[in-house]
């Protein structure tokens, strides 16, 4: 029923198969958030009562945004998106809430009210919201309660 050179096929089938495979699964290791399961556009921020973390696009549209708020740390937390004033970057944002013993976010950082949630422990908070109407460039800060700004990421807002 079988000849001479089944078990080389069955063996070269073999390796074929398992090397697809092996490089199926070697593709990109980024992780997947609850944006990917999401239309449209989407801000991931994830927070774990030290660290405040951003993921979705860096320039974006005026519009409509899901915005998914997990709050990873052991006690209340919210997220502000703020419109950066005076000239500042995200990059002075992020400096300044670093070395800001109090951490509060500074005057130049203009809180928007694109969110006011606050998220308990272990939470995962989903809201659709519109982005301020004002171009520039705006700065993610994670808020543990009572009060403590944490950076966590920004984006530059177009028309």
């Amino acid at each position: 029923m079988f000849s001479k050179r089944s078990p080389s096929l069955f063996l070269y089938l073999t390796i074929i198969i398992t090397s697809i495979a092996l490089v199926s699964c070697s593709g990109s290791q980024s992780e997947e958030t609850p944006c990917d399961s999401q239309e449209g556009n989407c801000i991931f921020v994830s927070f774990d009562g030290t660290n405040c973390e951003v993921t979705g696009p860096t320039d974006n549209q005026v519009g409509e945004y899901t915005v998914i708020f997990s709050n990873q740390s052991e006690g209340e937390a919210r997220v502000e998106v703020a419109w950066l004033v005076n000239d500042k970057t995200i990059q002075d944002l992020e400096e300044d809430t670093r070395d800001r013993p109090t951490g509060k976010a500074p005057l130049w950082a203009i809180p928007t009210g694109f969110w006011e949630q606050t998220v308990d422990p272990g939470e995962t908070v989903t809201r659709t919201t519109t982005t301020p109407q004002l171009e520039g460039d705006y700065g993610v800060l994670c808020f543990r309660i009572p009060q403590y700004a944490i950076f966590g990421g920004g984006f530059t807002l177009v028309k």
